[in-house]
């Protein structure tokens, strides 16, 4: 490969993760698709937790949550943390 299709990729790449991160939604199907399960994150059905620390906005996993193969637990709390216009979404903990 040329330097050329290389920097077009890597645009492409850069361009597909700052739409993503733009919406609370799909960045939070984006971090149970790269952390868990990538057939969950379409099937997943979640609401905004009325508790919510400054900036950051939680959400409750309501239907079809992952599982933990460790210990069998459910990980349905998940934090989508506002940084300007962009989203960064991370596991929170037990609900």
């Amino acid at each position: 490969m040329n330097k050329k299709k290389i920097t077009t990729i890597i645009t492409c790449i850069v361009i597909v993760l700052g739409l993503i991160s733009l919406s609370e939604a799909a960045t939070l199907r984006a971090a149970v698709f790269v952390n868990f399960a990538p057939v969950k994150a379409f099937t997943m059905e979640f609401e905004e937790s009325n508790y919510s620390p400054e900036n950051v906005k939680l959400y409750i996993i309501r239907d079809n949550p992952q599982v933990e193969c460790a210990t069998q637990g459910e990980l349905t709390t998940w934090a989508v943390k506002s940084i300007g216009p962009f989203h960064y979404a991370y596991y929170y903990g037990e609900g």
